[in-house]
């Protein structure tokens, strides 16, 4: 049903009526590649749908895709996921600085006809303050994160500066002469391989390097961080030999620092109730950005005009 594609990831059913998810590399005639995904009756090999991460349909072949790149990148590719992290850093940096307005001694806590110069614009002015100072502690730690998601080498340079090691071993593996040879395993055995290995985890995931010849599995542990699984199994793809067991979260302090920015940006670290927590945030969030900016629409104009006459205070 996909002509020219390659199978790159398979997601194998958690349960006997889940299917079987295949992301599949898909090559374009302009050069390059797009990846979609094949969801598979795992009896009989039916193709009962899947998603596209290209194009901008509502429908459920996009949808999900398209929400995904929205939220990482704009849907604008490296450029938008470095707007996006500027995005974060500058969240963090005015979450600490409406913290310090907020608090006894900050401008927001003086006088109320100082603080809201309009009568009408007080409402709104006090629900963006309360909200603010409801959910600072928790959307600074989100965007913090998302900073760190999005220049990771940046966050990574002065650990390397103090002399710790972050390389990822699994990019320190040789190719496999083996399957360049041409033998391979196949999915199958090595999802057997992989079950075998770790009996006591759950395979999310199985994907395959055919540069390196290499299979990756990712495992969910019992008490797992992550959705997807922190700890991934490598294995030679012409023999099934395990390469490597490594755990995503790092063996070191920082390497766990920097694996823990993602369970904690998502929520994910504490299970459906920390999912749950970040949409509620979300939502407590905008909510004040927009409590905000009604403050100031009531007020006949914008702060940002004002500043620059002498004089003037945009908070009085």
């Amino acid at each position: 049903s996909h002509p020219g594609a390659d199978p790159r990831i398979v997601r194998p059913p958690r349960r006997a009526d889940d299917a079987l998810a295949v992301d599949l590399a898909v090559p374009l005639r302009a050069g390059g590649e797009r990846w979609t995904t094949a969801f598979v009756d795992p009896y009989d090999g039916r193709v009962l749908g899947g998603r596209d991460e290209l194009g901008w349909r509502l429908d459920g072949h996009h949808l999900m895709p398209l929400l995904w790149r929205l939220h990482f990148t704009l849907a604008a590719g490296q450029a938008g996921l470095w707007v996006m992290g500027a995005v974060a850093a500058a969240w963090f940096v005015s979450g600490l600085i409406g913290l310090a307005l907020a608090l006894p001694g900050g401008r927001f806590r003086t006088d109320a006809r100082r603080r809201t110069n309009a009568a009408r614009s007080a409402g709104a002015h006090e629900a963006h303050r309360v909200l603010g100072l409801a959910t600072v502690a928790f959307t600074s730690v989100i965007a913090f994160a998302g900073f760190c998601l999005a220049y990771p080498d940046l966050v990574r340079a002065p650990a390397r500066t103090a002399g710790f090691a972050l390389a990822d071993p699994r990019f320190e593996l040789p190719p496999s002469a083996g399957f360049a040879a041409g033998r391979d395993v196949g999915w199958s055995a090595a999802l057997a391989r992989v079950r075998a290995s770790a009996p006591e985890a759950t395979v999310h995931s199985l994907a395959r390097d055919a540069a390196l010849g290499h299979y990756q599995a990712r495992l969910i542990a019992r008490d797992d961080a992550l959705v997807r699984g922190s700890r991934r199994l490598m294995l030679d793809a012409a023999t099934g030999e395990v390469l490597l067991d490594w755990r995503s979260l790092g063996a070191t302090p920082v390497e766990r620092f920097y694996g823990w920015q993602l369970p904690l940006h998502t929520g994910q670290a504490f299970g459906t109730a920390g999912r749950t927590a970040i949409v509620v945030l979300g939502l407590l969030a905008a909510a004040g950005a927009i409590a905000g900016l009604l403050a100031y629409s009531k007020r006949g104009q914008s702060p940002f005009s004002t500043w620059w006459k002498k004089g003037t205070d945009p908070f009085s």
